[in-house]
């Protein structure tokens, strides 16, 4: 990941650091879009619920911002997407989810290709 040079030396030996992040409403995200990841706007679904998430399979957003998940200590997935759900907890207010728990919609049906 190239860093502009303009950066402070702390920010360039910590990635995590170089991306633009935005603190809202107690939730923190980037509109920042990573390389090879699901485009921003991107209609997705929730899939492979797990006790205690605040979205059940089903659930349908968009995403807004994305991470290479390296980037991230303690995500298994290539990628972190940021999503503002339709409905249910935090609607409208970007949250993180892993990769492999969404999937694309396209014309209202999931898209299995992510």
């Amino acid at each position: 990941m190239g860093i502009a040079p303009e950066f402070p030396e702390e920010t360039r030996r910590n990635p995590v650091l170089a991306i633009n992040w935005v603190v809202s409403g107690g939730f923190i995200y980037t509109l920042n879009q990573a390389a090879g990841a699901l485009a921003n706007e991107t209609r997705i679904e929730k899939v492979n619920s797990e006790p205690g998430d605040g979205h059940r399979d089903g659930a349908v957003g968009t995403v807004v911002g994305s991470v290479e998940a390296d980037q991230i200590p303690g995500f298994p997935d290539r990628y972190v997407y940021f999503v503002r759900w339709d409905e249910g907890p935090g609607a409208g207010l970007p949250v993180g989810i892993r990769e492999g728990r969404v999937k694309v919609l396209i014309g209202g049906m999931t898209d299995d290709r992510r």
